[in-house]
This record gives structure tokens, C-alpha cells and sequence, in this order.
């Protein structure tokens, strides 16, 4: 009878046992634990991607000096990187930032004192009627610094400016709002703090 009681108990208790580890059981987590399998991971918003490559990318041989022209693109704006590394003093590293896209990038010796500055026509997304001057001049190849340039500030007719070079020196021309043509020649002048472009009319 001990025997048959004993055995009895045994299996009540295997029983108990085995509905206390079911898989349901196995399953649930302690209060308070996440699982990490179920747990959210927050999207990363998509960032605008930032235009990096070169709208404009020239490089412009002066006599024996080269200058390296680059333009980025950064909505309306832009940044301009002119850098000469072949000078013999000082190298020239510089970025301007303009509101325009270049139209075009040339090397002429303006002043005829045997070296070649650097031009940079810029045209601008506010006013589509003046196109803007850059210019990097070279001193007897050994530096360099920005021209300061001194332009036409006449009202011009939409789209007619235009500044190019002829027998190697910059000009300019456009038409005024009455349909004047206006052409002019730049000098390029030695001053205290630099070189100075200044219009003079042709015609």
C-alpha cells in the first residue's frame, strides 16, 4: 500500500512539473525586460544630399604659371576654389562665393608687364543684365592676390552684356535702355594695396 501511495505521489509530481515548464510558460518574459527582437528602431530621416561635384572645372595656363579654377554648386549659389601651387614665393589658395554660375575663365596680360592675371566672368542669378568680374593677378610669378575691380554701373538692356577678350586684352560691350551700344577697354592699374581694373569707354 506504501509502495502503490508512493508512486502516486511521484506522478502528481512529475505531472505538476511538466505543466509548469509548457512552451507557453517558456515564452513569457519577466515584467519590466524587452525583447530586443521586437523593439522599435527609429528610421533615420533622408538627408539631402549636397552637390559635391564640379559644375565648372578648368584649368588656365598663364604664360608659365597655371591657375586651377573649380566651382560647386550649392543651390542659388556657388563657391569658386582658385588655387596656383606653381609660384615661387607664395602659393595662392582662395574661394569666392558668388550668386552665379561662371560663363566663362581666361588668362591675358592686361598691363603688358610680361605676366598674366586670371579672369572669372561670373553670371549672376539676381540680375541677369551685368555680368560680374573676377580677378586673380599674378606678382612677377612669385605671389598673387585678388584685382579690384572698378566696372560700368550703366542699366543695360537684358541679355545684350558681354565681356570677352580681343587681340588679348578684356573688353566689354552691351546696349544701354535707349539701344546705345557701349563698348569699352579695361586698364589695369598698380595700386597701393594691389591691382586695380578700370573701364574706359571705347566707343
Amino acid at each position: 500500500m506504501k509502495n502503490t501511495l508512493c508512486l502516486l505521489l511521484i506522478l502528481l509530481f512529475v505531472a505538476a512539473c511538466t505543466t509548469n515548464s509548457s512552451p507557453d510558460s517558456q515564452n513569457e518574459k519577466p515584467a519590466g525586460l524587452v525583447d530586443s527582437s521586437m523593439a522599435k528602431i527609429p528610421k533615420k530621416e533622408p538627408q539631402p544630399l549636397k552637390n559635391t561635384a564640379p559644375a565648372f572645372e578648368k584649368t588656365v595656363l598663364c604664360q608659365k604659371i597655371k591657375f586651377n579654377v573649380r566651382e560647386v554648386l550649392d543651390g542659388e549659389s556657388a563657391m569658386i576654389h582658385v588655387s596656383n601651387d606653381d609660384l615661387s614665393i607664395r602659393k595662392y589658395d582662395h574661394e569666392f562665393p558668388v550668386q552665379g554660375r561662371i560663363q566663362s575663365a581666361f588668362g591675358t596680360d592686361q598691363n603688358d608687364d610680361g605676366f598674366c592675371e586670371l579672369y572669372l566672368i561670373i553670371q549672376s542669378n539676381e540680375d541677369d543684365e551685368k555680368l560680374e568680374i573676377i580677378g586673380v593677378a599674378s606678382y612677377n610669378d612669385k605671389s598673387a592676390g585678388e584685382i579690384n575691380v572698378n566696372d560700368v554701373n550703366l542699366a543695360r538692356r537684358k541679355g545684350s552684356d558681354k565681356v570677352y577678350v580681343h587681340y588679348d586684352k578684356l573688353k566689354r560691350e552691351f546696349y544701354d535702355e535707349n539701344g546705345v551700344l557701349h563698348v569699352y577697354n579695361y586698364n589695369l592699374i598698380k595700386g597701393e594695396a594691389g591691382f586695380i581694373l578700370e573701364p574706359v569707354r571705347y566707343k
